[in-house]
């Protein structure tokens, strides 16, 4: 793309259409729909008729130039759909939204946040069939995880709008809550993106909510929540309701072993609110983390709930506690099935693991029934000195799992050994850029091979030329 916004402005008088048409034949087919859909974008959201009517017909051309690429069909039909949702055209608003949900489906990464616009949209004004589609839209996106106050806040909303046109007044409240709490505890999620994720009610939602919440007594919904209420209607409250009875079972048993481990914690004389609280705070002085090594490290082999050796290991995670605790957290490790502990477990061997910890390392790594969790190992094995861990990454370097973590392993290694193989991957030809990225993919894993390969050549460049490249 040029440096001009010939393609990011809003003008559609015959010179700008004659300037977008020059420079759309001069870009590369891959992203001319691209471009075609961030001027539509400009176009729709212009006070002119006649522009949105030109946004309109551009999106349809991106539908019929670009049939074959699911990335620039499912953008065109959410820009449609939203701009159909705006112009109060909820029918062909439904249209687009279902067609860009199936373009999402067939692609399987592409996400334009659909299954919650068409979900709010159907509570609006569907009925019937409609209302029980969206319940289903709403359960399914709940169960895959809502991760900021943005996306809870519209899940609570449809919700409680939902439960209201069904005449469930008792559940309306309760959501209805929940998304005042949600609003109430909103902050930011993102540390360089602060008003990312954040809630922004459109407006009379937060009145529409306080009315559905004093409606009726939320109780009367679900009789678990007496069950489960712990002072407040908060999202917390709706993942338990959600969770099976094995869920809160486990979650009971981490409750009652994590209270053993912090009531010893505090009783060596550390304060400490929760393990939670420990496993994500860094240990002051050293003689704190004496202590907490001396009730941690035996909690570590005893504890059966997976969630509390998890956040032991993440707790253990010091510099300054490798000594003592590096052994007993590769062991445990080992023994490990595939999950969230093993991953945090893993997280802590890349930064505790170095020279001394080389062969269990390397029998770990070679070994493929720890799968993908072995490359936070690579992250330790970069820091190792001794040749032979040089002679792992290059060795890896061929397996289908585990060759990306091995490269990105060499090119903090900085090894002169590795600068042959580093030539030869660097010089590889790119494949043809694509519109969407799987990091699985063949295609896409060749083409990021070669571009590590080269920056890789460039530190050890750079390494060398100081003095600091290894043999």
């Amino acid at each position: 793309m040029g440096r001009d916004d010939w393609y990011r402005t809003s003008r559609w008088d015959p010179p700008a259409r004659a300037a977008f048409e020059r420079g759309l034949a001069r870009e590369k087919p891959e992203e001319r729909g691209e471009v075609m859909r961030i001027k539509a974008t400009m176009l729709l959201h212009s006070r002119v008729p006649g522009r949105q009517k030109a946004g309109v017909a551009l999106l349809h051309r991106v539908l019929e130039e670009q049939a074959g690429d699911a990335f620039d069909v499912a953008g065109a039909h959410a820009a449609l759909a939203e701009h159909h949702e705006r112009a109060g055209r909820p029918q062909q608003a439904l249209v687009h939204h279902r067609a860009a949900r199936a373009a999402e489906q067939a692609d399987g990464v592409i996400s334009h946040d659909t299954e919650m616009k068409l979900a709010a949209l159907l509570v609006e004004v569907g009925d019937g069939a409609d209302l029980d589609e969206a319940a289903g839209l709403l359960t399914a996106r709940f169960a895959e995880g809502l991760i900021d106050g943005d996306e809870q806040w519209r899940c609570c909303v449809a919700r409680a709008r939902l439960a209201a046109r069904q005449g469930a007044a008792p559940e309306a409240a309760l959501y209805a809550r929940v998304a005042l709490w949600v609003r109430a505890s909103d902050g930011p999620v993102y540390a360089h993106h602060e008003g990312v994720g954040r809630v922004a009610p459109a407006p009379g939602e937060v009145r529409e909510m306080k009315r559905l919440a004093g409606a009726a007594d939320p109780r009367a919904s679900d009789p678990r929540i007496a069950e489960h209420w712990r002072g407040e209607y908060d999202w917390a409250l709706l993942e338990r309701l959600a969770a099976t009875p094995e869920e809160l079972a486990a979650e009971a048993a981490f409750e009652r072993e994590a209270g053993r481990v912090v009531d010893e914690l505090r009783a060596a004389g550390l304060a400490v609110g929760d393990l939670h609280e420990l496993a994500a705070r860094t240990f002051g002085p050293a003689a704190d983390l004496r202590r907490a090594e001396a009730v941690l490290l035996p909690w570590l082999g005893r504890a059966e709930s997976p969630l509390v050796k998890g956040l032991i290991a993440e707790a253990l995670a010091d510099t300054r506690a490798r000594k003592r605790a590096t052994g007993p957290l590769l062991e445990l490790f080992a023994g490990l099935p595939d999950g969230d502990v093993k991953e945090s477990v893993a997280r802590a061997l890349s930064t505790l693991a170095r020279d001394e910890h080389l062969g269990a390392l390397a029998e770990l790594i070679r070994d493929p029934v720890h799968g993908r969790y072995r490359d936070y190992l690579f992250w330790a094995l970069a820091y190792c000195k001794r040749p032979e861990a040089v002679d792992l990454a290059l060795e890896m370097l061929d397996d289908p799992e585990m060759g990306m973590p091995a490269l990105y392993a060499l090119s903090d290694m900085k090894s002169e050994r590795a600068r042959p193989v580093l030539e030869r991957l660097a010089a590889a030809p790119l494949p043809p850029r694509r519109r969407t990225r799987d990091p699985e993919d063949p295609h896409d894993l060749r083409g990021t091979r070669v571009k590590v390969a080269k920056r890789a050549l460039e530190k050890l460049d750079k390494a060398r030329a100081g003095g600091r490249a290894r043999p």
